[in-house]
């Protein structure tokens, strides 16, 4: 497994939503607080390994799942095309 220092929590958040599990019902089979996991989630604290290892198995993913920089989504790459065609259309 990677740091944790590493750690995105918009990745647990995509594979929970994924696995159509929400934050409460991910936080129960992992042994966590609804609470916790939405810090988690928000990137507002770093799990511990255990608590990484946890979500990963109640998952039934891959702990390294969680790590490194988020996918872009096809919204992300059409907000991003609809505001380089603005920033076009003023001529900059």
């Amino acid at each position: 497994m990677r740091e944790m220092i590493d750690f995105n929590g918009e990745k647990l958040r995509a594979i929970r939503e994924e696995k159509c599990l929400t934050q409460r019902e991910l936080a129960s089979r992992a042994g966590v607080t609804q609470v916790y996991l939405s810090k988690i989630e928000c990137n507002h604290i770093i799990p511990r390994r255990a608590v990484c290892e946890k979500l990963a198995w109640a998952l039934r993913v891959d702990p390294d799942e969680f790590f490194g920089p988020a996918g872009e989504t096809l919204d992300d790459i059409e907000n991003y095309t609809r505001m380089f065609e603005k920033v076009r259309a003023m001529g900059m």
